[in-house]
């Protein structure tokens, strides 16, 4: 008598198969850590909406971002591992109008397509987040997340990439304003080195 084997089963199968292969390749690489750093330079105004108790758009201005962050290798394929960024922006409408540090400590994954010097980089990005305003009175504790992707040209240990960060930010804190929502869109320039 045949098995009848669910197409979830199959899934999890593949992907169970898939970890292992990736995971035993990453043994055999020479270079399985990535450690780098990138900067925004596309300093653009943005908008924000904040809720009660103003329930209102408001101009987001911006400042230069900073990344850093450290990658394991599982295959010349695919890495993952931790980030860190941080950044200063300036809300402005009605009283709302104060400089704030955003800081952000999370999770992100880049996978390329070819295995070649220059080629395709393609990922995501998780992270828990904080807001402190001017006065630190009421912090803002929320989420960034969103997709990675652009051009890369690796020269042996080194590496250049130009990346767009298309995702989204959702804040909540216990003053005022209650919640804050943007979009989060960066593009930075990095530069890495494999080891």
């Amino acid at each position: 008598m045949k098995k009848n084997y669910s197409l979830s089963k199959v899934l999890l199968l593949d992907i169970a198969i898939g970890i292992v292969f990736n995971c035993s390749n990453a043994f055999t690489q020479e270079h399985k850590f990535v450690a780098g750093m990138g900067i925004d330079f596309f300093k653009d105004q943005s908008y924000a909406w904040v809720e009660e108790p103003y329930n209102h758009w408001v101009d987001l201005y911006p400042s230069t971002a900073f990344n850093l962050y450290c990658h394991y290798k599982t295959s010349p394929y695919f890495q993952f591992g931790a980030y860190t960024e941080f950044l200063t922006m300036r809300l402005d409408r009605f009283s709302l109008d104060e400089e704030v540090i955003r800081c952000n400590l999370g999770i992100s994954c880049i996978g390329k397509y070819p295995d070649w010097y220059l080629h395709w980089q393609m990922g995501a990005y998780f992270a828990p987040g904080i807001i402190l305003p001017d006065e630190h009175e009421n912090n803002a504790i929320g989420l960034d997340y969103g997709m990675i992707a652009g051009p890369a040209l690796e020269i042996k240990q080194f590496g250049v990439a130009f990346h767009f960060h298309s995702g989204y930010a959702r804040y909540v804190s216990g003053g005022e304003p209650e919640k804050l929502r943007y979009y989060n869109p960066r593009f930075f320039l990095k530069t890495y080195y494999t080891f």
